[in-house]
């Protein structure tokens, strides 16, 4: 009983912290083909930069880049 009540409530902290994506993100995700890959390419193009987030270190990465 006790880790019934423990598993509930781990279920029920967890839902507190869900989040419900943005408009934007989920016309995105609804889209298919060709219509999803040009929508996403002309957003990466109307921002004009990449943030790349890796465990690499930049000398492996320049290497990677050439």
């Amino acid at each position: 009983m006790r880790l019934a009540c423990f598993a509930f409530s781990l279920f029920l902290a967890a839902r507190t912290f869900a989040v419900e994506p943005s408009p934007e993100v989920s016309a995105v995700a609804a889209l298919r083909g060709a219509d999803r890959t040009a929508r996403l390419i002309a957003g990466a193009k109307k921002e004009g930069e990449l943030m790349l987030y890796s465990s690499l270190t930049q000398e492996d990465q320049l290497r990677l880049a050439a």
